[in-house]
């Protein structure tokens, strides 16, 4: 059964940022989070006996304006699959 592992994405203007307890990774560019996402979970999990871990994003959106909100209460949401 592969692992999986839930990120909070934002952007502080500068940055993406994808983090939780045991991650925090953070990139100008999207496909540069990527990259830095699969080289943490790959060092992280190396060890383990999975052969893919799924990682999910979702958006945090206290950086949306509240105004626009209700339009979009699933703003930006991501999936991504890293295998070991």
């Amino acid at each position: 059964m592969p692992y999986k592992v839930e990120l909070e994405i934002c952007h502080d203007g500068y940055h993406w940022i994808a983090k939780n307890n045991d991650i925090h990774v953070r990139a100008k560019e999207m496909k540069d989070l990527d990259k830095e996402i699969i080289r943490k979970v790959q060092s992280l999990f190396r060890e383990s006996n999975a052969n893919y871990i799924d990682v999910s994003m979702a958006f945090d959106n206290q950086v949306v304006p509240e105004w626009i909100r209700q339009y979009s209460n699933h703003y930006f949401n991501r999936r991504l699959r890293v295998i070991l």
